[in-house]
């Protein structure tokens, strides 16, 4: 089973301070990896990091520190987007009074909502520290760090995963093959590949219990499987699992049959298309998956290079 990393990288692009009355932050690029979606997450437990800013004046001053979504003037990192909203980043403090080179740390806590769409994206926002000038109310100085996220290849929460280890030490199945490929595919018709091209995927149950499975086409991008080269994410509806539910005795084997249906359009012509099948285990309070690559090469197109595995574990 693939282990979840969480990755930081801190990198000081702006640690400076601004003349006598001044701001500094060794917080200056954040990049955060694999943060789970649907429950709220600290930065400090996921990776040790929180956030820093110091006044560097001679004097006591008033600090806000604010997260913030970019602005047209602000530099997006390439590949990444405006965070969507804003609200799903949150600090543990928002405002202090620091004496002369006092440091004040906070904590960073993400909260984003567990919906497909939000699965394996890049975001960007900002943490912007602003200074009051002593005896008024304008902000004086101010610094702006840059966070950027990227969230996790799949819908499990932290919790889920916790308890989906614990299944799994009983509970146990795979698919095979790892892959199945298909050349010189036919469009324009609906095609029963264990009938034409004599492939199915096995569901193989090495538990002494019975499992009830469901049998579904889903989008890479949710099985946190790695995209190919030269090969493109199919549509997953261009592909129907037969059965949509199964069960699978103990140590018994069970067959996937599926079909595809790619339309006969030039755009789909000498094409290759990545699609995956997952099988789930019902009747768990967290998911429990194995996964199934097909690549589809329609006529008249190349062959791509594709490794196998002698059977596919449990993500």
């Amino acid at each position: 089973m693939k282990k979840t990393v969480f990755a930081v990288c801190l990198a000081i692009l702006t640690e400076g301070t601004a003349g006598a009355i001044g701001l500094a932050t060794s917080f200056g690029e954040v990049f955060v990896s694999n943060i789970p979606l649907g429950s709220t997450i600290s930065l400090r437990e996921m990776t040790g990091a929180v956030y820093r800013v110091t006044n560097t004046s001679l004097s006591p001053s008033e600090i806000s520190m604010t997260v913030k979504a970019p602005e047209e003037a602000d530099t997006l990192k390439p590949g990444y987007e405006p965070i969507p909203d804003i609200g799903w980043v949150t600090l543990s403090e928002n405002n202090a009074y620091l004496a002369a080179n006092q440091e004040k740390v906070a904590d960073v806590l993400f909260n984003i909502p567990k919906d497909e769409k939000y699965v394996d994206k890049k975001y960007q926002f900002h943490i912007l520290a602003a200074q009051k000038t002593a005896g008024t109310s304008m902000l004086a100085v101010a610094i702006k760090s840059r966070l950027l996220i990227h969230t996790a290849p799949s819908l499990e929460t932290i919790v889920e995963r916790k308890e989906a280890k614990q299944i799994i030490d009983q509970i146990n199945f795979y698919l095979m093959p790892a892959s199945i490929q298909l050349e010189d595919f036919p469009l324009g018709k609906k095609v029963q590949v264990k009938a034409e091209f004599k492939k199915a995927f096995k569901i193989i149950n090495v538990s002494d219990k019975p499992m009830n499975i469901e049998i579904e086409s889903i989008r890479r991008a949710i099985s946190g499987i790695s995209a190919m080269p030269d090969v493109e994410d199919g549509q997953p509806s261009l592909v129907e699992p037969e059965v949509k539910e199964l069960t699978i005795e103990e140590n018994a084997i069970g067959v996937i049959p599926f079909s595809i249906h790619i339309p006969d359009e030039e755009q789909y012509r000498g094409k290759s298309y990545f699609f995956v099948i997952r099988a789930s285990l019902k009747g768990y309070a967290v998911p429990i998956s194995a996964y199934g690559r097909i690549v589809v090469t329609t006529k008249g197109g190349k062959k791509p290079e594709a490794k196998t595995e002698n059977k596919e574990k449990l993500k």
